[in-house]
């Protein structure tokens, strides 16, 4: 190379605005390629080839600019390799033309002359030997005033009036990137502010690349001088690319980074970190859900109110229509409201508001809806969030509809069973006293009716073991109880200026989910009076090709339900996601589902809210091409391994472990101390409540990998009863092909108990 600083030729000025290399000496590995990464069909690839697709990856991440934001730039190589021809190098989804070239230098002087004459706006120069272990090194290279007014990296300026005409910088540079495989780092600069929480997406080809990635950037923020966290955050949401295997750590601080990252390294399951594979149908876009009335809870909002300005700019824009029409202040409500003095009109308006609030917050977070579904009065905000109303008309709507309510309160009620809508539709045909008022899922059902009528149902049922359980409510919406209040909801409904949707709205309303075409007075009537039709509204979404589901709520009512239901259906490669939790910081909550969204392959703007941070360097990929072992785990998610390690305990064992993790979870659940905890007496005695139980018996069948009935606990309500319990389960399950359950994830059922009993619930 010392002989070629002779030949180079002033006149060049361009930027170096990122480099990559392998050090004279390294030697790739076949299993480092990813074929289906580049695009590139099975089959056996030259060492130099692998080695510079590879590098020049990595060289344009390094410039910030990963290869799929290059469409538009015309990239183009200019290689310096002995017996290179003029071929074309695959760069991530693009191919570039590459010209060879007798040696670096020239190589470097015709990609200058390239970028100068507008033949491409981005040039990599590179220089990539036959033999394996030489080394190889890529430049990037813009013009230096394009870099400029691009706020591209410039990390090196070769320009005639300061560097030698034999070429000393340029080659100085080649050689330091041979010598250790990359350019010295940048200077230090001012850290910028940290906007808390924020998002930290990691991605990879395969499961063990992305936790050997994590681990190396923990260690990274383990060794001051670390990056800034919100550079950390800008270069990884901007200026990385985001590969099939993905993972996001949600944090505020660098001590919750590092430990997120550790957590994703080791494979665990933490607050506020999520992995995933990118769905193949994930492009179709996210379905919003609207659930109804029963995700309220005391405190809900406020945490937004204070931090997400697009939340409480809805909440004043809707706020003069609450004034007037309801006497009430949504913003003030939820600023000081406690749930359990709530009354029915006003807990229907502030879930709307809600729901919709957090609609517009998505929408500021970069995520979109595809299409829109709601349940029950969900289906207000649903309209809202689809373009058919206004955010004032369905202000005015759920005002004047919830006003007329207590005309019939006191005669009616509901109650949810864990039956399948059609059966119980069959048991009840021809009756008007009690009737299906909601197809929750394949697997339960809401009844709604007169009030000794659904008691009556209550006792039969369970009589007959099923579990059953009344809802507190005086009102029987979705049966013939509404039938005296319709004409009056129509008249009231007059003023409304219904639009045609923006986006698909899937009516859970009509027989057919897809029949809305007018969202005037008649359809409310039609929304308060007709059965509940959800399973056939998420069916339909499903047949529509749409796999991922957000249910836009203050807590989960129906995430569950709408994965019973594509479970029915046969679909498996779906996801269903809550927006908030209940009791839960609500901003990182919500970020930690924008993660989940973004893992899962959602097409959603990461960057609209991340930090404004700079480019800084992080550690270069992991190349690791998915092994038969990453499809498998992918598969099984872990579950199958963790049963078969519960099954070699002897019996002895196996129940002084379940005791002892049964004893740590009710503990760390009910915030007591072992020594407080008594094995023999019932749970609900020691301050387990019901909906608690629910959470209980999902972290158990979470931690041992079986499921387990929602009736877990009801039927065997201590810890002495319930150890044996399990015993048998992972007894039954040793030689089943089961698959594992999700983390913490409720059922339809639950949920909706959960509606029942949360805070009060108020009506």
């Amino acid at each position: 190379m010392a002989d070629e600083r002779r030949r180079f030729s002033a006149g060049l000025r361009i930027a170096v605005i990122g480099a990559g290399g392998r050090p004279v000496g390294s030697v790739s590995s076949a299993e480092e390629f990813d074929h289906d990464l580049f695009g590139l069909p099975e089959k056996d690839l030259p060492v130099a080839r692998r080695r510079l697709m590879t590098v020049a990856w990595e060289a344009l991440e390094h410039a910030g600019l990963p290869p799929r934001r290059l469409e538009g730039d015309r990239p183009a190589v200019f290689l310096a390799a002995e017996g290179a021809e003029p071929t074309r190098l695959r760069l991530g989804p693009h191919d570039a033309p590459v010209t060879a070239c007798p040696s670096w230098l020239d190589a470097v002087r015709l990609a200058g002359e390239s970028l100068r004459q507008g033949e491409c706006r981005t040039a990599l120069a590179a220089v990539s030997p036959l033999e394996a272990d030489e080394g190889c090194a890529v430049l990037v290279l813009r013009l230096w005033e394009d870099a400029r007014r691009d706020g591209d990296p410039v990390r090196s300026v070769l320009d005639p009036a300061e560097a030698s005409a034999d070429g000393t910088a340029l080659v100085d540079l080649a050689e330091a990137v041979l010598r250790t495989g990359e350019l010295a780092p940048e200077p230090p600069r001012p850290e910028p502010e940290l906007l808390s929480p924020a998002v930290f997406p990691l991605s990879s080809s395969s499961p063990a690349a992305l936790r050997a990635d994590a681990g190396r950037l923990a260690e990274l923020l383990a060794a001051p001088p670390a990056p800034h966290p919100a550079d950390i955050a800008s270069t990884l949401v901007r200026h990385r690319a985001h590969l099939a295997e993905r993972a996001v750590v949600v944090a505020r601080a660098p001590g919750e980074l590092e430990a997120g990252l550790r957590a994703v390294a080791a494979g665990a399951s933490v607050p506020g970190v999520v992995t995933g594979r990118a769905l193949p149908a994930a492009g179709s876009g996210v379905v919003w859900v609207f659930s109804g009335d029963g995700s309220q809870w005391t405190g809900m909002g406020r945490e937004l109110l204070e931090h997400e300005p697009a939340f409480g700019a809805f909440l004043d824009e809707v706020d003069p229509v609450f004034r007037a029409e309801g006497g009430y202040s949504p913003r003030d409500l939820l600023a000081t409201w406690d749930v359990a003095e709530a009354r029915c009109g006003r807990l229907q308006g502030i879930c709307f508001a809600m729901q919709a609030a957090l609609a517009r917050v998505w929408h500021e977070h970069g995520v979109e809806p595809a299409a829109v579904i709601g349940h029950s009065g969900g289906e207000i905000a649903a309209a809202v969030a689809a373009g058919a109303l206004s955010a004032t008309d369905g202000a005015l709507l759920v005002c004047r509809r919830s006003a007329l309510l207590p005309r019939v309160a006191g005669a009616g009620t509901m109650a949810l069973v864990d039956l399948p809508p059609d059966e119980v539709e069959a048991a009840l045909r021809g009756r008007g006293d009690v009737v299906v008022g909601i197809r929750a899922s394949s697997t339960t059902t809401v009844v709604s009716g007169d009030l000794d009528a659904v008691e009556r149902l209550i006792g039969q049922w369970a009589a007959e073991g099923r579990f059953v359980r009344a809802v507190a409510t005086d009102v029987a919406p979705h049966s013939p109880h509404m039938d005296p209040l319709l004409d009056e909801v129509r008249a009231g409904l007059a003023p409304l200026r219904p639009r045609a949707p923006r986006v698909p709205l899937y009516t859970s309303s009509l027989d057919d989910p897809r029949g809305a075409d007018h969202f005037g007075p008649d359809y409310w009537a039609a929304n308060l009076r007709n059965t509940v039709r959800f399973d056939a509204a998420v069916t339909a979404a499903a047949e529509d090709g749409y796999r991922i589901f957000l249910e836009i709520s203050g807590h989960p009512l129906v995430t569950q339900s709408i994965q019973e239901t594509l479970g029915a259906q046969g679909v498996d490669d779906a996801v269903v996601l809550p927006t908030l939790l209940r009791h839960r910081p609500e901003r990182t909550t919500l970020l930690t589902q924008l993660g989940a969204l973004h893992c899962h392959g959602a097409p959603v703007d990461l960057a609209a809210r991340a930090p404004r941070g700079r480019l800084v360097d992080l550690p270069v990929r992991t190349w690791r091409r998915p092994t038969a072992e990453d499809q498998e785990r992918t598969r099984s998610q872990d579950g199958p391994a963790r049963r078969s390690d519960w099954h070699e305990l002897p019996p002895d064992e196996l129940a002084e472990r379940l005791t002892e993790t049964v004893r740590d979870l009710v503990t760390d659940q009910l915030g007591l101390k072992p020594a407080e905890l008594d094995d023999e007496r019932p749970l609900a005695e020691q301050g387990m409540e019901s909906v608690a139980s629910l959470a209980l018996r999902r972290r158990l069948s979470d931690h041992l990998g079986v499921p387990l009935p929602a009736t877990l606990l009801w039927n065997h309500p201590t810890i002495a009863e319930v150890v044996p319990v399990l015993a048998a389960r992972l007894a039954d399950t040793a030689d089943a092909d089961l698959v594992a359950v999700g983390a913490a994830q409720p059922s339809g059922f639950e949920l909706l108990l959960s509606a029942v009993e949360s805070d009060g619930a108020a009506r």
